[in-house]
């Protein structure tokens, strides 16, 4: 017997696609699209509205902060910063060298754009803490719709790490996940795909934010005020982590656009979103394809933000006792 043909890269393989899955894939292409272009007005609204408020919008409140601890927060936050600077470089060169928007450019734009949800981790009960030791701004949380948290002086934002910029960072999130897939999974099993990629890629998820996270919350820079003791690392101390939490920020932030990401950049099957859009005349392509990453990624973390804001309605009976004196 002769082995079957290798598939092509770039030519769909495998069974030929019903007309009424095409219409399903095309219906969600355009879904996508269209979230896309929504999501950023919806941002856009919260944004002006908490721009034109009449509060303080930037501060800084070192005082309850020892200088060693102030030491630290400013060498993380300038981490923070250098690690963005370094995703902007590292996108950037790839587009030029492709002369083209990758898929990689596209998702650093959907990471970016979303930054204005940060506050919906907070939007009933109070579960993520930021500490005021580092340059933040006042949170828009009270100027998004329905918003039932706390006053915006009770919440911040930080700067570097967790919105504003720090959405930028979310590209390390994919990055950690791609290296971790390439690593632990396609090396044995490059050609592993659909429901089986889809389990790998969910088991690595807690790993990956978890390489990425733990560094950072013992220096004080946020904290985990409520969660189930027993789910979570380290419980009753500030730099508690929640491993149910990480868990959804692995899935939403790398598992979820890894997988989209492979499916353009590594698949050899042309049934993805982006290829369903490519049929569009060329003006209008690489808007649609990125409109349609946009939304996709905003979804994501719009889950991801919805999931720990009701978590924090089920970790609420279990807040920490106190908190030391530089998160207050």
């Amino acid at each position: 017997m002769t082995a079957a043909p290798e598939p092509v890269p770039g030519q769909a393989t495998g069974r030929a696609e019903t007309p009424a899955r095409m219409r399903l894939r095309t219906a969600l292409a355009a879904g996508l699209v269209l979230a896309g272009a929504l999501f950023p007005v919806l941002g856009a609204v919260v944004m002006v509205r908490w721009a034109l408020a009449d509060i303080p919008h930037v501060g800084y409140d070192p005082d309850g902060a020892s200088p060693a601890r102030i030491a630290v927060l400013w060498g993380v936050q300038a981490a923070s910063l250098l690690a963005e600077i370094c995703v902007v470089i590292v996108v950037i060169v790839g587009c030029l060298r492709q002369r083209r928007l990758t898929v990689l450019g596209m998702l650093l734009i959907a990471y970016t754009s979303a930054f204005w949800m940060a506050p919906i981790l907070n939007y009933t009960y109070w579960g993520v803490h930021i500490s005021r030791s580092t340059l933040y701004t006042t949170a828009w949380g009270p100027y998004v719709p329905g918003w039932h948290g706390g006053p915006p002086e009770r919440q911040v934002e930080a700067v570097f790490l967790n919105s504003w910029l720090g959405y930028v960072a979310g590209v390390l999130w994919l990055l950690g996940m791609i290296a971790a897939v390439k690593l632990l999974v396609l090396r044995r099993r490059p050609r592993m795909r659909g429901w089986r990629l889809f389990l790998a890629v969910t088991a690595l998820a807690l790993p990956v934010d978890v390489v990425l996270e733990a560094p950072v919350v013992p220096s004080g820079e946020y904290s985990y005020v409520s969660a189930i003791p027993q789910l979570t690392l380290l419980s009753g101390h500030s730099y508690q982590m929640p491993l149910y939490l990480m868990f959804l920020t692995g899935f939403c932030w790398s598992a979820l656009p890894y997988l989209l990401w492979h499916q353009h950049e590594k698949s050899d099957r042309r049934t993805g979103i982006l290829h369903t859009l490519a049929v569009l005349p060329r003006p209008w392509r690489t808007p649609a394809q990125t409109l349609a990453v946009v939304g996709y990624v905003n979804l994501s973390i719009l889950t991801w933000s919805a999931a720990v804001a009701f978590c924090a309605t089920l970790d609420a009976s279990h807040p920490l006792p106190e908190l030391p004196a530089h998160l207050r």
